[in-house]
């Protein structure tokens, strides 16, 4: 797919910097090829490495061999407010001939006070790239599977949320070896039983999407999460004892956090566990205190010892998947 480049100002913007990366690549390809396939007139200037002289110097110039030039500005919309008034007065002066992509890793109200937010967030091309969320894991896998030329059988989309994490970067692995497998398949559908055969770590996946959807206050999500797990092949017993681990590294991740230790790979190195889980357990546990994680705990040991002294069985569990979100909504 060929991204036109309408706009002489863009702004690419927001936490998922997986995306917005992705669709930086595709605009700058898309520029060589159109006018600059050796990428003498592309340029990139950090904020953090220098002032905005430079980048003015870049997009005020003549493009060397080329009617076109392609300049991109990461975080100069986090900048001081001298630095952005001083690039804001010359921002009419960029000729037709320059592409200005400005990039920041950041949230619309991240940027709300920004001088430069105001004026280029309305620019076509403009576009912001939210976080993934457990509620659109299945829409986004969805569309990536759709770019490929597949598309998930009726019904596969909870099972596909339920497998997957809130992960821009690994929803699209995924996506390339379930296309890739169904292709060689000679098929262009993708069932449950195609998800539970190439998608890695299904289940560890599985119950921190429950968990996410749990944290997010969303019982309905949480329970159909909950389903599609046991109706993946989970026992219980099974599930809750994921849960229950998966909680307690909560527990642990958010202690560490209150202790001021933020460092992802020196809390793994407490826990004796790989710096993966514990940096998605860092991102589902930022906004949420303590004494919740706490209070969810002691419902996921509550269900576990009723499992085990009276076999209530699947009633307890998905009652359960209702608590902690109740629970974590507050």
């Amino acid at each position: 797919m060929v991204i036109i480049l309408i706009a002489m100002l863009v702004l690419l913007f927001g936490e998922d910097v997986y995306r917005m990366n992705r669709h930086l690549a595709q605009l700058r390809d898309d520029f060589c090829r159109a006018h600059d396939p050796q990428g003498l007139n592309v340029f990139s200037f950090d904020a953090g490495k220098g002032g905005a002289e430079d980048l003015l110097e870049a997009s005020l110039t003549v493009p060397f061999l080329s009617g076109e030039k392609f300049v991109v500005a990461r975080g100069f919309l986090s900048s001081a407010k001298a630095v952005q008034e001083s690039l804001l007065a010359s921002l009419d002066r960029v000729p037709e001939s320059t592409t200005l992509v400005f990039v920041e890793r950041a949230t619309t109200r991240d940027l709300s006070k920004s001088p430069l937010y105001n004026v280029l967030s309305g620019k076509p091309g403009s576009r912001e790239f939210p976080a993934i969320t457990p509620r659109s894991v299945a829409s986004t896998f969805a569309a990536e599977l759709r770019s490929r030329g597949v598309s998930l059988v009726r019904g596969a989309e909870r099972h596909a949320a339920a497998m997957l994490p809130a992960d821009s970067w690994q929803i699209v692995q995924e996506a390339d070896k379930v296309a890739a497998y169904v292709v060689a398949h000679g098929r262009t559908e993708v069932t449950v039983e195609d998800l539970s055969e190439v998608i890695s770590g299904g289940r560890e996946e599985s119950v921190f999407s429950f968990l996410d959807a749990c944290l997010e206050g969303d019982p309905g999500g949480a329970v159909g999460q909950l389903v599609s797990l046991m109706d993946g092949g989970m026992s219980e017993y099974q599930v809750i004892g994921a849960v229950t681990r998966q909680v307690r590294t909560l527990v642990a991740v958010r202690d560490a956090l209150d202790r001021g230790v933020v460092d992802k790979a020196v809390i793994a190195r407490e826990m004796k566990m790989h710096p993966y889980p514990v940096e998605k357990a860092m991102r589902a546990v930022r906004n949420v205190q303590s004494k919740i994680l706490r209070r969810l705990f002691g419902l996921c040991l509550d269900t576990e010892t009723s499992l085990k002294t009276s076999g209530s069985g699947r009633e307890a569990v998905e009652l359960l998947a209702v608590r902690l979100a109740v629970v974590a909504r507050g």
